[in-house]
Formats: C-alpha cells, structure tokens, sequence
C-alpha cells in the first residue's frame, strides 16, 4: 500500500497535518505549491487543502487529475477557522466538488487556526469585516481571537479509516 499525501497550506495547519500522516503511513509528501504530482505509483492519495472564502484550495487540482486517479483510494481533508461541523465547512465541500467525485471520495474536515498576528493584511481586513458582519455571537467572538486547533489527536478517524482499507 504505497501512499502520496499532497497539500496546499496557506499559514501552516495543513502542512503540519499532512507532515503527521506522511510520517504515520511513511508516505510521499509533496507541496503542491512547489511540485506536480505523479500519481501511477500509489495506491492511496491523500489531498490536503484549507478552506478560503467558502473554497476548498486544492478542489481543483483534484478534479483537474480526477481521471487519473479514479480507480485509486482517494481520501481530502481540509483545514479551517470554522467549526468542523458548521453548515458552511459542509457547503463548501457540496459547492467544491462535484458530486460524482463526492461519491467516491473520503472526506475529512479538521480543525485549524488563526493566528492573527500571522495573518495577510487583507486577511486581516477580510477577518474583521466578517466579525462584523457574523450574526452569530460565537462566530463572531471566534474570528475576533486566536485560535490553535491544529493537534494529531483530529487525525485519529483519517488513520483509523486508512488502516482499514483493503487493497
């Protein structure tokens, strides 16, 4: 069972995240930011993207190469601010994806973080315009403040779900 985990990380959760399942299952890690993946040799492909503005940043690369990896073990997870199990991390995934694609995948939203002093200065402007505009008190208080919930731990049902493929 030979895996490639590939990742685009924007300020770090998704790149920890993919670097802890590479090391877990020994699998070949590439930043799709700076290599084109070759996806002949492996079995299990594992894509790793943040979410941005209600996209999923490696969506695209994804179903630019779906023909090529159809038949082969496909699995995406995805980083954000958000709450995993908010409506718009769902949304995202429905709007991102087609749902032939949807079908055949393993999705799995993690935890990631905000970290403001790191942040873009437009993210900085997007963050508190969101704030503002963010009806719910919780959402609101949450793009206000820091926030680190990139831990190993969120992996256990992605390691658990691979250990359990039979190929």
């Amino acid at each position: 069972m030979k895996v490639l985990v590939i990742y685009q990380s924007k300020y770090g959760s998704t790149k920890q995240y993919a670097e802890w399942i590479q090391k877990r299952f020994q699998a070949d890690l590439i930043d799709l930011n700076q290599n084109t993946p070759d996806y002949n040799d492996y079995s299990i492909i594992i894509f790793g993207g943040y979410l941005y503005a209600g996209s999923i940043k490696i969506a695209k690369h994804l179903i630019k190469n779906w023909e090529k990896i159809r038949e082969k073990e496909v699995i995406l997870f995805t980083t954000g601010a958000m709450p995993i199990d908010h409506p718009l991390v769902k949304d995202a995934y429905e709007k991102n994806l087609p749902q032939e694609i949807r079908e055949k995948i393993k999705y799995f939203p993690l935890s990631g973080r905000i970290i403001h002093d790191k942040l873009s200065p437009i993210d900085k402007i997007l963050m508190f315009v969101g704030a503002i505009l963010e009806k719910d008190p919780e959402m609101k208080k949450g793009m206000k403040t820091d926030y680190d919930g990139v831990k190993q731990e969120n992996l256990a049902p992605l390691y658990e779900y691979i250990e359990g493929i039979n190929l």
